[in-house]
């Protein structure tokens, strides 16, 4: 059984090599590109986990899906794992305190984030 991953972020260039990867292990991926589209992909996909960036394009997009995504029905206990170029340590525990389960300063490399989703998808 494949776990589902929604991957939120702008830039489709990122999207589109991080769902290739994640496919490739295994993952049903859904991508969005804005809350807008993020809230309508969760009508008709419930996603395991979120990979999550915050600024989507506006500053703190991310973290408003965020707010509102652990006040969905449903989704309130599902693992969000945040993928960001913000690296300061305010913005890193503005994003924990939303609600993210684990922050991850860009660049990244994937093998850690495949880490990082098998680690809290099996605990």
């Amino acid at each position: 059984m494949s776990n589902n991953i929604l991957i939120i972020d702008d830039e489709k260039i990122f999207v589109d090599l991080v769902a290739d990867i994640l496919q490739e292990h295994n993952y049903q991926v859904v991508a969005a590109y804005n809350v807008t589209q993020a809230f309508a992909e969760l009508k008709s996909f419930k996603p395991d986990i979120v990979l999550l960036d915050v600024k989507l394009p506006f500053k703190n997009e991310g973290l408003e899906f965020l707010d509102r995504f652990r006040k969905t029905q449903g989704f309130e206990d599902t693992p969000v794992i945040i993928l960001s170029a913000k690296v300061q340590l305010h913005e890193i525990n503005a994003g924990l305190e939303a609600g993210a389960n684990l922050y991850l300063c860009k660049p990244v490399l994937i093998e850690d984030v495949i880490e990082h989703i098998e680690r809290i998808l099996n605990s």
